[in-house]
């Protein structure tokens, strides 16, 4: 019971940090708007892998996240 607990406060902290913290990391485009709620966890994301995914999404384009071995992909939607 008590793994369990700590398992989904571990998961709920590095969810949280990848919101806070992704739209930090990298360059981002002055028109391009990120897709907050759109986030996947993959594990060893890839820049092929997230594109599809994220344009199978609706979204423009797609970029790993630096955290835990970059394990998110993030996806952003351009401005027209």
């Amino acid at each position: 019971m008590a793994a369990a607990k700590v398992s989904s406060a571990l998961c709920f902290t590095l969810l949280l940090m990848a919101l806070i913290l992704a739209p930090t990391f990298g360059s981002k485009e002055v028109c391009d708007e990120w897709a907050s709620d759109t986030y996947h966890m993959l594990l060893l994301c890839s820049s092929r892998i997230c594109n599809e995914h994220c344009i199978g999404e609706g979204a423009t384009r797609g970029k790993c996240g630096l955290l835990i071995i970059r394990s998110f992909c993030f996806c952003t939607k351009e401005c027209d």
